[in-house]
């Protein structure tokens, strides 16, 4: 029981801590300080708070469900307490790569296909984790919402900073809603 407690609760703690030790060198870098950010970014001094609480919430709700999956008689809710904890490990790998995707490898887009699918694997661990156990389904509710939030603000990155030059312009990645110089318009089409 106690090892199964270390293993399901500190888990996503040490693998928080790890990659904000990690990312407190690359938030400061200069790649990340050029970077253009969406008006909604909050300062980064939020970030380890909200993250610290979401890995206690997830590192309790699995260890609820892992609970249930040694312990309870049905057979039914054991295999979906299985179920649960598979896809809890998965999204929680998916987590873990996001930060190297963003930060080390600067690669937003990379980091925006992972935040997404993160996205849908916390929402099927938290529908699944209420399944098993109430409890440890709302303890991912704040978890989904976050994600929900960080993959907005991925999104935000993306959309201001995947078209800059070499030497910082930016190109927007939708037409220009500007006319086209008279000497670049066709003369029988209307110019966008």
């Amino acid at each position: 029981m106690v090892f199964r407690f270390l293993v399901y609760f500190l888990s996503p703690i040490f693998m928080g801590a790890l990659t904000g030790y990690r990312n407190k060198h690359e938030v400061q870098a200069s790649w990340y300080t050029s970077l253009r950010k969406p008006a909604f970014n909050p300062p980064n001094w939020i970030y380890a708070p909200m993250w610290t609480a979401m890995y206690v919430a997830m590192g309790l709700a699995a260890y609820r469900v892992a609970q249930v999956n040694q312990n309870h008689r049905s057979s039914f809710t054991r295999e979906r307490a299985h179920l649960a904890l598979q896809l809890y490990w998965f999204q929680l790998v998916l987590n873990l790569l996001w930060s190297p995707c963003f930060f080390a490898w600067h690669a937003i887009a990379t980091a925006l296909i992972d935040i997404s699918l993160l996205w849908v694997f916390v929402f099927l661990t938290m529908a699944t984790f209420f399944q098993v156990d109430t409890l440890a389904g709302w303890l991912f509710v704040p978890y989904l919402a976050w994600t929900t939030f960080a993959t907005l603000l991925n999104y935000g990155f993306w959309d201001l900073n995947c078209n800059t030059t070499k030497d910082g312009t930016y190109r927007p990645r939708a037409r220009s809603l500007e006319p086209v110089p008279s000497s670049h318009a066709h003369s029988d089409h209307a110019a966008y």
